[in-house]
């Protein structure tokens, strides 16, 4: 493998003073970014673009020193053994939704970057599809609906992808981690973030893009009906694991979104505890996940 441009901006990197005061160093937006073998100027341009924007939480709008951009598994691994040889704090960025500072950023440090890892491949039978991790959701929708096909992944389109896993450990290792290789570290992944590792690709099942979903806005009189109606919803579904809700409440009203995995004609049953109980407004949008 071709010797790593950034090396010598990392090694610098460990000579920054930690008291520097960080605005007199480059935003996110502005720090060098070292694109590993043959990384496009567009790529870099779209990254820094999206990194000192996506982050929801303006406290994670930090300054690290380098922003890394590899392309591939064996290229994190070299990095990440960079940085803990020299003793530089570095954060994983995949697509910065985390609101805890220090996790896809930093001040004087490096950021490796995900955003080359952005590929969906359905297997031959179409049963999953491996995925990477610097897409987010809406991404992955839309190149599986060309398929009819969708994956559980997360409701807020923007998001980014995380799930499970084939992981570059600490050690440079690459290994896979699912409930029977690699169990353990499977397990800890699902709370524990970058802390055991830095996922590049995630495999998911598929399931059909159609469905049918409804939503129903209620008024706060009616709340002790509806969780009642809850309760009654949840004894349902084990016997039902194609349904699911989400239901949000404020003072002003309660909104109950249902849904179900196929595309049915009629109420499903384990949304009938519901049906009883008076709405304020209702919308029924049958159809692809991608457009509801």
């Amino acid at each position: 493998m071709a010797a790593l441009p950034s090396v010598a901006a990392i090694v610098n990197g460990a000579n920054l003073d930690p008291k520097t005061d960080p605005k007199s160093r480059p935003s996110l937006n502005n720090s060098p970014i070292y694109p590993q073998l043959k990384g496009t100027t567009n790529m870099v341009q779209a990254h820094t673009k999206l990194s000192i924007k996506s982050p929801w939480s303006t406290a994670c709008w930090l300054r690290p020193r380098v922003v890394v951009l590899p392309r591939s598994a064996q290229q994190v691994g070299p990095t990440l053994s960079l940085c803990r040889f020299f003793s530089i704090k570095f954060s994983i960025h995949g697509g910065g939704h985390s609101p805890s500072i220090g996790w896809n950023s930093n001040d004087g440090g490096v950021v490796i970057s995900l955003a080359a890892f952005d590929q969906v491949n359905l297997s031959e039978d179409k049963l999953t599809a491996d995925i990477g991790v610097g897409l987010r959701w809406l991404d992955v929708y839309k190149a599986l609906d060309h398929y009819d096909l969708v994956v559980a992944g997360g409701r807020f389109p923007m998001k980014v992808v995380s799930d499970l896993r084939y992981v570059v450990l600490a050690n440079v290792e690459i290994v896979n981690a699912n409930a029977k290789q690699n169990s353990d570290l499977f397990w800890a992944l699902k709370g524990g973030g970058s802390s055991f590792g830095i996922v590049t690709k995630i495999d998911m099942k598929t399931v059909p893009a159609k469905v049918w979903s409804e939503a129903k806005v209620y008024a706060p009189s009616v709340m002790p009906e509806l969780l009642q109606a809850l309760m009654k919803h949840h004894e349902a579904i084990e016997r039902d694991e194609k349904s699911s809700l989400i239901l949000t409440c404020n003072n002003q009203d309660t909104m109950l979104v249902s849904f179900y995995c196929d595309p049915v004609d009629k109420l499903p049953a384990a949304f009938e505890p519901f049906e009883h109980i008076p709405a304020t407004s209702r919308s029924l949008t049958p159809g692809r996940i991608l457009r509801i």
